[in-house]
């Protein structure tokens, strides 16, 4: 269905005068309804008053479609309220030109006008009866009302054209290119007799012109049949047309032994909803010459007429000395040597889009073509089911290495529409690194720039009903991205596969890929640099006396039960007690995000030496209690190995922690003797036992850190808000 609708509320006021009577006005509705098969006009005043003599009497509602509703006498009134109504200017001017009310801005000297009258009786019949005499009148003709549709959407431009389907009046929708998109309109009558129906056609026209090639498809929105009397007919979505023309026809170069001369060309579609697709083509003054056998011909129609009949491609083939096979391929080959030669790049790149040829760079070998849709020679006859069945396989098929067609198509499509393809075929390609917008959806198509300028854009939109890309188009994606070897590259392929995953798309909308590669670029050489929140450099103080041991692989918080620490670090206890046997007491520390657990794996490893006892662990993390009156005397075993957990707020408080490590180290020399005792810390841990043991350098036998910042760390996965963003891209991508 279809409906349009004008409303003017607010009281227009008593002024106008017909015969004597008055009238006040308080809003006017003004419309028509299509329900698919009847149109029906509303047209109604609201709150009207007329004044007959000393008496007033009130309408609450009158309808303009019922000729009961008022006198005759009164039109010229009505028609004089609803012109002030709409105005002298703007769209209300436009709408009352339309309807006839008015003459059009540009035919100020229209004889067509509105019959008042009939406009009470019969609004719709009096509005088609403007514009069939307006179509029907050379001098007055209907340009000038498609001026007024443009005036009232915003087009300024000039209308061209004679009104005819090859030659509509049209009206610009962009700024004009060799690529064009028109409001167009006609009159589709082709009788020539003034009695018979005019057809009015308000549609679409995308064409290109590149002499000598001229294309238009031009597509009907509205269709109105006009007859001189009785009921007219309104459609939705008419017919749809397509021409191509080529004149004069260069030269056509040789093609494996193969020459073709061709006077000129023309082919015409026509399809209308509810009927099978007519068409038709027409080559004029063809010379061929192919296996040294020379042939005249002075036209060919096709559908072909006897003896070239379509139900019978043998009989063709015959004709010209060729095999059915050879002939579908000659044909294709020819129209691809053709269309470079007269159409240039667009041609080229348009017959290779259609699987006319698979010379476009950056399509895969195996490339959709124009084939037989139900064998040898019924690509001749049936031309229509072919362009459907190859349209079905690059819309929904993959290609032998899994990736979908339909994606390859749309950086050349976008090339083709916005003016931006190569000079030459091979010249520099359409940059098909530029994403295209969209993930072909209702709700998110592709959109395609036709053109662009300070104030407008025009796109053309593409998706796929009812659910988007299928799912299976995603698995090349997914195993790019398992092979990509930098971030670019991953991002690259996450932006592709977005389409599939909803969460995914949703985390790189508004996202600038090149700056989230940076970004994890940045995080990759930090972790690589350190265990993921400490540097290497950091770990390993520049003052004298440290020794260095060997890197480990593990992540930060892994680190006291990897393996590899836990041979050094006792390694390194048993030389600072002077041998295995040696006597030693060793306190084992660390950070506030951590606990003495972190040690479980050390204490339990066979390559341990000395004594361990149960109870051996400090809890200075008493809740309400300050960590120097926390009592320490519950642990009484005397032990070469002992535990704390510090009460660590995280504000790298060095005097308090000290004192904490202080009391530790003394109520441990009172269970063990007065020897020094061994620190072994990690992470922000080694920190204060580092000032600890500098300050107390007679009560620390030795002091072993691991993965402790002693240069600092800027921590970038915490602070960088960018490396924030790639982390949960990745996280997504997981």
């Amino acid at each position: 269905s279809a409906s349009v609708l004008a409303l003017a509320p607010g009281a227009l006021g008593a002024g106008a005068l017909v015969s004597s009577v008055p009238i006040t006005v308080q809003s006017l509705r003004a419309g028509f309804d299509w329900n698919g098969s009847a149109l029906h006009p509303l047209l109604e005043l609201d709150g009207v008053d007329f004044t007959l003599g000393p008496t007033t009497t009130h309408y609450d509602k009158v309808d303009l479609t019922n000729a009961d509703s008022v006198a005759s006498d009164v039109s010229s009134l009505i028609g004089s309220t609803i012109a002030g109504y709409l105005g002298n200017a703007g769209p209300g001017r436009n709408l009352a030109a339309l309807a006839g009310i008015v003459t059009p801005q540009n035919d100020p000297t229209s004889p067509h006008k509105l019959d008042l009258t009939q406009l009470v009786s019969n609004p719709a019949g009096a509005m088609a009866a403007v514009h069939r005499a307006v179509l029907l009148d050379a001098s007055h003709n209907w340009s000038h009302m498609l001026e007024e549709i443009g005036s009232l959407v915003g087009l300024a431009g000039a209308v061209t054209g004679t009104g005819t389907r090859t030659d509509p009046w049209a009206l610009d929708l962009a700024p004009p290119s060799g690529f064009r998109v028109e409001l167009a309109a006609w009159n589709d009558q082709t009788s020539g007799v003034a009695t018979d129906p005019q057809q009015l056609r308000l549609g679409l026209r995308a064409s290109f012109a590149q002499a000598p090639v001229t294309f238009y498809w031009l597509a009907e929105l509205l269709a109105f049949d006009l007859p001189q009397s009785g009921a007219g007919k309104v459609l939705l979505m008419a017919g749809q047309h397509a021409h191509l023309g080529i004149q004069p026809i260069p030269t056509i170069p040789e093609v494996a032994g193969f020459m073709l001369g061709i006077g000129s060309l023309a082919a015409d579609m026509t399809w209308t909803p509810g009927s099978s697709l007519a068409w038709s083509a027409g080559l004029q003054n063809l010379t061929l010459s192919y296996g040294g056998s020379n042939l005249a011909i002075p036209a060919i129609g096709f559908p072909f007429q006897a003896p070239f009949d379509v139900s019978n491609p043998a009989a063709i083939a015959a004709g010209l000395g060729l095999s059915i096979p050879n002939l579908e391929l000659l044909l294709r080959l020819v129209l691809a040597r053709a269309a470079a030669s007269w159409g240039g790049v667009p041609a080229h790149t348009l017959a290779g889009l259609l699987g006319i040829h698979g010379g476009l760079d950056g399509l895969p070998a195996d490339w959709p073509a124009l084939a037989d849709p139900g064998g040898p020679g019924t690509l001749l006859a049936d031309p229509f089911s072919a362009l459907r069945n190859w349209v079905a396989a690059l819309a929904t098929a993959v290609s032998a290495d899994g990736s979908p067609f339909l994606p390859r198509l749309l950086p050349w499509l976008r090339g083709l529409l916005s003016d931006a393809l190569p000079d030459t075929p091979g010249g520099a390609l359409p940059d098909f690194s530029l994403p295209i917008s969209g993930s072909g959806t209702y709700e998110d198509p592709w959109a395609l720039p036709l053109t662009t300028t300070a104030t407008a854009s025009a796109d053309a939109l593409l998706w796929l009903e009812p659910a988007g890309p299928p799912p299976g188009w995603a698995t090349p994606f997914i195993a790019a991205a398992t092979g990509a070897t930098d971030f670019a590259t991953l991002l690259k392929v996450a932006q592709s596969v977005a389409a599939f995953l909803p969460d995914l798309g949703h985390g790189l909308a508004n996202s600038d890929a090149g700056a989230l590669a940076s970004a994890l670029g940045s995080l990759s050489s930090f972790f690589a640099s350190g265990d993921g929140v400490v540097p290497l450099a950091s770990q390993v103080p520049t003052s004298p006396g440290w020794t260095a041991g060997t890197p480990l692989s593990s992540a930060h918080s892994a680190q006291p039960s990897d393996p590899a620490a836990i041979q050094q670090i006792l390694a390194q206890v048993d030389s600072l007690a002077g041998g295995v046997a040696g006597a030693r007491t060793v306190l084992l520390l660390g950070p506030a995000f951590s606990d003495h657990t972190i040690w479980d794996a050390l204490l339990a490893d066979p390559g341990l030496h000395g004594t361990k006892a149960p109870n051996t662990t400090f809890n200075l993390r008493v809740p309400g209690l300050n960590p120097e009156v926390v009592d320490l005397s519950g642990v009484t075993a005397p032990a070469s190995y002992y535990t704390a957990d510090l009460n660590d707020d995280g504000s790298g408080n060095l005097v308090s922690l000290s004192a904490q490590i202080g009391r530790l180290v003394a109520r441990v020399q009172q269970l063990n003797g007065a020897t020094p005792v061994t620190l072994v810390a990690h992470s922000t841990a080694g920190l204060t036992a580092r000032a600890f043991s500098a300050a107390n350098p007679t009560l620390v036998q030795g002091l072993i850190t691991l993965g402790a910042p002693h240069l600092g760390s800027d921590l970038p996965i915490l602070t960088a808000s960018r490396i924030g963003d790639a982390q949960r891209v990745i996280q997504l991508l997981r």
